[in-house]
């Protein structure tokens, strides 16, 4: 994925955020970036999230989704 690359993301989909030994299930994608956002930074370096059926977002691509990428969310 290159630097300027815009990330889409369906946040009606449920995720699992990773921390470390600790996975914690969202029923939402939106919830799990919303408790990443929350972590400590030294914590947020390390986590990732996994859309439950899709993609695992590492560390560095986690800002790309709070940060100008575009949420697609069905009406």
């Amino acid at each position: 994925m290159s630097e300027d690359e815009e990330i889409q993301l369906d946040v009606t989909r449920p995720a699992t955020l990773h921390n470390g030994a600790v996975s914690t299930d969202f029923p939402t994608s939106k919830d799990a970036i919303m408790a990443w956002n929350r972590l400590r930074p030294e914590q947020a370096q390390r986590a990732s999230i996994r859309i439950i059926g899709g993609q695992l977002y590492s560390a560095a691509e986690l800002p790309k989704l709070l940060n100008g990428s575009r949420f697609l969310e069905e009406s």
